[in-house]
Order: C-alpha cells, then structure tokens, then sequence
C-alpha cells in the first residue's frame, strides 16, 4: 500500500486502502490522494510536494510531468502542476488555524480556463473533483484580489531580482549592488523595483500584488548573482521565471543578468540567449544604462516653463479646506477636498499625507500613532516619500518609527505577560525541580558505570590471582603424574614382545595409585578455593556488580520519568506562550483588541 506525506504541512497521512481522500492528524486538512500502486510513484509525488512547499515551483512541476508522461490519467499530478502555475503555498490562519491558500504566482487568465486544471476535474472521482473546485474558487478570489490592488499601482520601468539575505550570514553583497543599481537608475529618471525599498515593513501576504504589478508592467528585468546557487534560489527563480514566460507573449521585454566571481557559462541555461554583464568591470553601470536605454529611450527635458501660476495657488486652497474637515473629523470630505488638490498639483507631499491622515480617520499624528497600525504599504505613504523634502522624509519616519515602538513595546507587554502567565503557574518551577533532580540522576548514573567498569576490574584481577595461588601447583602435579603414567605403559610395551599378566596388573596398581593422586589433587584444588581470599573477594564483587546494575536501571527509569516531566511542563508552557501568539500577531496588523483582553 502506499503512503503519502500532507501536501499543506508535511506530516504523514494514514488512509485506507484505495480511499481517494485522508485527513491529516496534524493540521487536520482533508487530502486529495493519487490514485498510484507503486511506492515509487508516491515517493515521487511526496518529494514534488516537498519541493512546492519549499517554493521551488519549477522543479516541483518538472516531477508532476514526469509522473504524467508514466499515467496522464492522474488527476492530482494535474492538480499539483497547477498550484505550481499559480505559486500555491498553504498557510495556517491565525484566526481559525485552518490551512489556507496564498499565491505566489499570479496570472491574468483564470485558473477555471487552465487545461491542467480541466483535466485534473476530468479524472477526479467525485470526492476530489469536490475539493479541488473548492480550493479553486479560492485561489481564482485571491487572484482577482492581487490583480485589483496590482490594477492601482503606477507601472514601473525596471525590475531589479536578487537575493537579500543568507540564513546564517544576513544581507547578501547582491542586495548592496541592487541598491547601488537601485540609485543610479532611480537618479537617470527610471521608476525602480527593489524589493528591499519598495516592499519595506509590508506584511509577507501582501507582497504579491506589487510583485506582479512590477513584473507586469517593468520593461527590463535585472538579474544579480555573485554566486551560482543565488540565481537558483526559490524566491529569485520564482521571479525570473515568471518574468521569461512574459517575455514570450510580450517582445517589449528584456533581462539583463549581472552576474560576478563566476564566467557567463556558469549562468542558468535559461539565460542562454541574454545580453550578461559581468558587475566587476569599470564600466559596468555605463554598459547597464546604455542596455537599458536601448528598451527604454531617455524622455527629453521640457524647455517651456508656461506654468499656470493659479494651479499651486489653487491647490493650497482646497488642501487647506481638506485639513479643516480633517481637524472636524469628517474624514470623508477631508479626502474629497484632498483628491481634488492632487488633480492640481499631483507632487505634493503635505497633500498626500493629509489623504493617508483621512484614510486612517486621523485628525493628526498623535492620532495616527495612538492608533498604532503601520501605513507603509499604502500608496499615499510612499508618494509622500516620493515627493518629500529631507525634513519631510525626517517628519514621516519619526511618526513610522514612534508606530513601531508602540508596537514593539505592546508585543514585549503581551510576551512578559505570558511569562508571568507561565510563572503563575508554577512550571518554571517545576521545570527547574526536574531537571534538579534529572542533573542528580544523570551524575549519580555516571558514579554507578565508573564503580562497575572498576568492579569489574577488579573480579579479574582476583581470578587471574586466585587461578595463580590455587590452580597452579596441583595442575602441574597432575599433568607430571598423567605423563608419567603414558612412560611407564609405553616402557612395559616396548620392553618385552608381550605383556604379562603379572605387568598388566602392576600396570593396572600404578594407574590407580595415579588417578587417586590426581583426585587428591582436584580435592586440594577444591579445599585451596574455597578458602582463598581472592576467591572469596571475587565472589563478594560479583555481588556489588548485581547491586550496581539494580541500582543503575532504578536511576534510568528515575531519569525517563523526569524526561516525560519535562517535555509535559515545556509543552504546557508552549501552550500558553501560544495562546498568546494571535494577539501579537494581530497587533503588527494594528489591532489591539486580543491584546487588551489578555492584558
């Protein structure tokens, strides 16, 4: 029979024979299951949803087709090329803590019309065709929720992908060469992607919209490796991939990998047909703006300065009016007369403020800060940034900052109130108990095996003594009469042609006489022992060594239940530490309601 892993969270499911569905034990999520008979196969489609929880879409997707160039009748090998379509990764929900879709990938057809899709529902049994148009309908309302807030965001001109951190080592020198590449272009007039600037303090579920925005609409993708695997890494492939299969339907489009440390036959064979600059040369910014020009043609300067002087004037007017009905709250008015200032003079940073003010329902910044929810990635905020001054810049990150303190510090108040939740209940306490006496057990465990190795030490060298004391001198004595008595047979045969009666019977008197000397020898031997000191030491150390292994597998089983004690006490403490998670959870979305209940 073969088994398979959960495709949302990884743990093994149990099912029945042949059943086209199991629920998983540990995130409690329904499964749709292939219809396979061979371990093999299900080993394959455990390790290509490996690879898709891991982000790794296009491998993941390179084994699903495996799976269907052996059977194209399998429909969750079909199913599983679209999650990789459409970048699926399961997420629990803080609120239900049940599994839900987030998209990775998003594409402006509809999964309904997806041919894999279709006929994945084609050879479903009616149980899986359930679950599949279920999840669908959800991963189409994400998708059409990414493409409207995408809808919103003013096209960019270039895309710069690479990788921003390494686990164990921080930011990477990609992420410092996009940003010198991210200046320089922004500085010749080019409107730039660069997650590290444009992503800032957004929330991780609300990356994708702009993700897809910017690749939707950059006319050149730039690509930054200073090592190999960094063009691999999931979320960089995930980015140019996409990229190069929007090159084939639109030819406006071009990539331009950068690549250093390496030679441009180390590049991924994707990029074969691209223009690769090597980032160590001089003129490598001059060579990279000469290629991107060559997509994007610099716009000329407007000479004519016919500015009509009543715009400004007229726009400081309705955004005065705006900040009078900000200061009433009426917030709704505010932002009517704010929209109307920026239709007249649409690079102002006050005016922008003001409209993030209105949104918020905040008469101010105090206001704004009482209410504690970060505004970074709301396009208000960074078109105020865009048009700020430096003392502009300096008012709005103090008021960013003073939100994040806030919610630093109701996040610290809400984990030091789990801990004194935990003190409480005294399983600090008990912890620490434990492991007092699991410490005791373990040192008084290594005393027991140091006195057994010498006590076993010890027996052999009172064997060796007592084999030497006893056993030496009557061995020798028998082993002299044994020979002795072979000669004397040996010489009566060999002296005469026959043996007499009469030798025969002096024969038989001398063996006798000999065995009765060996006998009184085993007797001395048995007397010597019993009455030998290191014999009877010995004896007396084979004891201890019984009462030794008693005493050690006592102090095991001792060990084992302090073990159980506190892996129980460690996870009641994880437990209240987790009762608590959603609530600091929600404050980094800006809500302090569970917080305060807690509190």
């Amino acid at each position: 029979m073969a088994t398979f892993n959960c495709k949302m969270c990884g743990g093994r499911l149990y099912a029945q024979d042949n059943a086209p569905t199991a629920v998983c034990e540990y995130c409690g999520t329904v499964n749709t299951l292939p219809v396979v008979n061979e371990d093999r196969v299900a080993k394959l489609f455990d390790r290509a949803n490996e690879r898709r929880r891991s982000s790794e879409f296009d491998d993941a997707m390179g084994i699903y087709e495996n799976i269907l160039a052996e059977d194209n009748t399998i429909a969750e090998a079909y199913w599983g090329i679209v999650l990789c379509r459409f970048g699926i990764e399961y997420v629990k929900d803080p609120q239900t803590f049940e599994m839900k879709p987030t998209c990775h990938r998003t594409i402006l057809s509809s999964i309904f019309s997806d041919p894999e899709y279709k006929k994945a529902l084609q050879y479903a049994d009616d149980a899986s065709k359930k679950i599949y148009e279920k999840e669908a309908a959800d991963i189409d309302r994400i998708q059409k929720k990414i493409i409207e807030i995408s809808s919103k965001e003013k096209p960019y001109d270039v895309f710069i992908c690479y990788k921003e951190n390494e686990e164990g080592y921080g930011r990477t020198e990609d992420s410092s060469i996009a940003q010198d590449i991210c200046t320089y272009l922004t500085n010749d007039g080019l409107k730039v992607f660069f997650a590290r600037i444009t992503l800032r303090a957004m929330a991780g579920a609300a990356y994708e919209p702009y993700i897809f925005a910017a690749l939707n609409t950059a006319r050149v993708m730039i690509v930054i490796g200073t090592k190999t695997e960094y063009f691999d890494a999931p979320w960089v492939k995930n980015e140019w991939s996409r990229f190069l299969a929007m090159m084939k339907n639109d030819r406006g489009k071009v990539l331009i990998p950068c690549y250093k440390n390496m030679s441009p036959q180390q590049l991924p064979a994707a990029f074969v047909h691209a223009e690769a600059l090597n980032i160590s040369t001089s003129t490598f910014m001059l060579d990279l703006i000469r290629s991107i020009r060559k997509v994007i043609p610099k716009k000329e300067k407007q000479t004519a300065q016919t500015v009509i002087q009543g715009v400004a004037g007229n726009a400081e007017s309705l955004r005065k009016r705006g900040k009078i009905f900000l200061g009433d709250h009426e917030f709704k008015q505010a932002e009517e007369y704010f929209g109307k200032s920026l239709d007249m003079d649409p690079e102002s940073c006050e005016t922008y403020w003001c409209m993030l003010l209105a949104k918020r329902q905040c008469a101010d910044e105090s206001e704004l800060i009482a209410v504690g929810r970060r505004f970074n990635d709301m396009a208000e905020y960074r078109n105020a940034l865009r048009f700020a001054s430096d003392k502009q810049k300096q008012e709005i990150e103090k008021v960013a900052q003073a939100i994040e303190d806030k919610i630093s510090s109701t996040v610290s108040t809400l984990k030091k109130s789990a801990k004194e939740h935990i003190t409480q209940t005294g399983l600090f306490d008990l912890v620490h108990s434990s492991r007092g006496v699991y410490e005791e057990t373990v040192f008084k465990i290594n005393g027991l095996l140091e006195e057994l190795k010498q006590t076993e030490d010890d027996i052999k060298a009172c064997v060796e003594r007592c084999t030497k004391s006893v056993l030496a001198d009557p061995l020798e004595a028998m082993m002299k009469n044994d020979e002795e008595m072979r000669n004397q047979i040996m010489r009566k045969i060999l002296g005469s042609d026959a043996v007499s009666d009469n030798d025969q019977e002096e024969m038989k008197r001398e063996a006798k006489r000999l065995l009765e000397d060996t006998m009184a020898q085993k007797a001395m031997i048995d007397s010597g022992i019993n009455s030998n000191a290191d014999y009877v030491r010995m004896k007396e150390l084979r004891a201890k060594k019984e009462n030794i292994l008693s005493e050690l597998n006592t102090n095991k089983e001792v060990l084992k239940r302090q073990i159980t004690m506190m892996d129980e006490t460690l996870k009641k403490s994880r437990d209240i530490r987790s009762s608590y998670k959603p609530a600091w959870e929600a404050v980094q979305r800006g809500d302090y309601s569970l917080g305060e209940k807690l509190n």
